[in-house]
């Protein structure tokens, strides 16, 4: 039960992190300046992360309990 209420929590943290950046995003991102780019492609790498976490936290709790 530990390693689900691990797993819950950091979903709910992904949840809470996305929102965040979305204001992000509409705030930095609606003029262009020398380093939005680079805050893009932060953005994009912070996401995908928070992507594979969520991807591999489901297997993983498919695979302990058989569910498809």
């Amino acid at each position: 039960m530990e390693k689900f209420d691990f797993a819950v929590q950091g979903a709910e943290k992904i949840a809470r992190m996305i929102a965040r950046y979305r204001i992000f995003e509409d705030i930095y991102f609606q003029q262009s300046s020398p380093v939005t780019g680079h805050l893009q492609q932060a953005v994009v790498r912070l996401y995908r992360a928070a992507l594979q976490y969520l991807v591999a936290t489901k297997l993983y709790f498919l695979e302990k309990t058989g569910c498809e």
